[in-house]
């Protein structure tokens, strides 16, 4: 049996492509990611594809998207204390030939509070965490691969 073949691509919907905005002494400090992140979830859900046995490239039996609705933290800072809350949403659209589609949606947040100011390690480490879950949870989820599987040839 032939592998299934499919077509992936990524979006980035975020109204901002900043990961946190920080005011630092009067300035406002803005983060950004290092790499494109779109591009960067794209390739896991590739990865995750060709675990779970499909192909990528043409011709596609299904095109599957992923779209980053959202990734950011929001810091406060007082004068002892700091919190960071980071969030993500992510959807993944798989949408046949013949118009049938599924979408998955993948959410996951981590709060964190500590001593005196947010550092940039500190806002990393909590995106980052968010990632982490958010992947592991796509990871463990085989409703977008059944579906395929079901309805794609």
């Amino acid at each position: 049996m032939r592998p299934i073949s499919l077509n992936i691509a990524s979006q980035d919907k975020r109204p901002s492509k900043t990961l946190a905005e920080i005011n630092r002494n009067g300035k406002l400090d803005v983060l950004v990611p290092t790499r494109d992140l779109s591009f960067l979830m794209q390739e896991v859900l590739q990865k995750q594809m060709i675990a779970r046995g499909f192909m990528v490239g043409s011709p596609a039996a299904a095109d599957v998207i992923i779209v980053i609705n959202k990734l950011n933290a929001d810091v406060s800072e007082g004068s002892v204390r700091h919190s960071i809350s980071a969030s993500a949403d992510i959807s993944v659209i798989v949408t046949l030939p013949n118009g049938s589609s599924n979408t998955k949606t993948f959410r996951a947040s981590h709060n964190v509070q500590g001593p005196f100011g947010a550092s940039n390690e500190k806002i990393a480490a909590a995106i980052n965490n968010v990632l982490t879950e958010l992947v592991k949870d796509m990871a463990k989820d085989a409703s977008v691969s059944q579906f395929i599987k079901s309805n794609a040839r």
